[in-house]
C-alpha cells in the first residue's frame, strides 16, 4: 500500500509516545508466567516410566483396578474397564465395588461377568504394561475350571437343508407327486 502521509508526502514513520512505551511495560510485566517444556532428546534423558503401583495407608503395594484389568487384557481400553467397574458387577474378596480407583493386590479374588461367562481369578502380580498376551496371563491365575469341550467329531452345526414336506415343494417332490397323480 501507500506508505507515504498524504498530507507532507514524506514517509510514515512510526512513533514511539509514552503511551505505547506504557502498554509494552504493561505486557511484560503480566502475572502470567509460561514455563518453557522440558527438551528432552527421544530416549536417552527423558524421565523413566513410573511405576504404576501404589503403597496403601498399610504400606503394601496395589494398583487401580481399572488399570489391572486393562493390563492383564480384560477389557480393550481403561475406560471400557472403568465401566464395568462403575456398573456394579465386580466383586474383590466376595465385595461388590463400583470404584475404578480401588487398588487390588496379589492374593485378591476377582469375580466379574465377561461376555457369557463369569469369571473367577486370583491375581497373581501386578501389570507394569499391557503387554502381550502370554505376559499378561502371568498377572492371574483362574480359579474357574474350563468346561470340557465336546468331542471333535460330534458335529458343532444343524444340518443345512430343510425338512422333507416343509415349505414349497421341491423339483424332485413335485416329480414324485406327479408321479402318483399318473398312475391313477
Amino acid at each position: 500500500g501507500n506508505r507515504t502521509n498524504v498530507v507532507s508526502g514524506l514517509p510514515r514513520v512510526h512513533v514511539r509516545t509514552a503511551d505505547t512505551a506504557n502498554r509494552a511495560s504493561r505486557a511484560i510485566a503480566s502475572p502470567i508466567r509460561i514455563r518453557p517444556l522440558p527438551r528432552w532428546p527421544c530416549s536417552k534423558s527423558a524421565p523413566a516410566a513410573t511405576d504404576p503401583t501404589m503403597e496403601d495407608a498399610a504400606g503394601q503395594p496395589g494398583q487401580r483396578i481399572d488399570r489391572w484389568l486393562w493390563c492383564a487384557r480384560f477389557s480393550k481400553s481403561r475406560s471400557v474397564a472403568s465401566a464395568l467397574v462403575q456398573s456394579g458387577r465386580l466383586r474383590i474378596n466376595g465385595e461388590r465395588i463400583s470404584k475404578a480407583s480401588r487398588n487390588v493386590r496379589p492374593g485378591d479374588v476377582l469375580t466379574f461377568p465377561l461376555g457369557p461367562h463369569i469369571r473367577v481369578i486370583e491375581i497373581v502380580s501386578l501389570g507394569l504394561r499391557r503387554g502381550p498376551a502370554s505376559e499378561a496371563a502371568a498377572l492371574y491365575r483362574d480359579l474357574e475350571p474350563r468346561p470340557a469341550r465336546e468331542s471333535t467329531n460330534a458335529p458343532t452345526k444343524l444340518p443345512t437343508g430343510r425338512l422333507p414336506g416343509a415349505g414349497r415343494p421341491t423339483k424332485k417332490e413335485r416329480r414324485r407327486t406327479d408321479a402318483l397323480k399318473e398312475d391313477e
